[in-house]
């Protein structure tokens, strides 16, 4: 990207996100696998970001804008959320 340019993220899976803890480790502390079941069945690998990691993966860009929403389901009542982040950064 060059100088200047501006990235627009959506919905990059937390690791607030209830799935994070279901999966299994893979390539790295980020990545989950082998979901049996819920949203991410049968999908291979799962890349998730907390605030931390996603600033060092954007650490040549000026972060904009960072936003974090939480998703619970109210009916019908389940113990499982969905957990995102939104980012806009500008290359330095």
């Amino acid at each position: 990207m060059k100088t200047g340019g501006v990235y627009y993220g959506i919905n990059w899976f937390s690791t607030q996100y209830s799935e994070f803890r279901n999966g299994c480790s893979a390539d790295d502390i980020w990545t989950r696998t082998g979901y049996q079941e819920g949203p991410f069945a049968d999908t291979g690998k799962v890349h998730f970001s907390d605030r931390g990691h996603l600033l060092d993966l954007f650490h040549q860009f000026e972060v904009v804008a960072l936003q974090h929403y939480l998703v619970t389901t109210e009916i019908p009542v389940s113990d499982r959320n969905s957990a995102y982040w939104n980012i806009v950064a500008r290359k330095r």
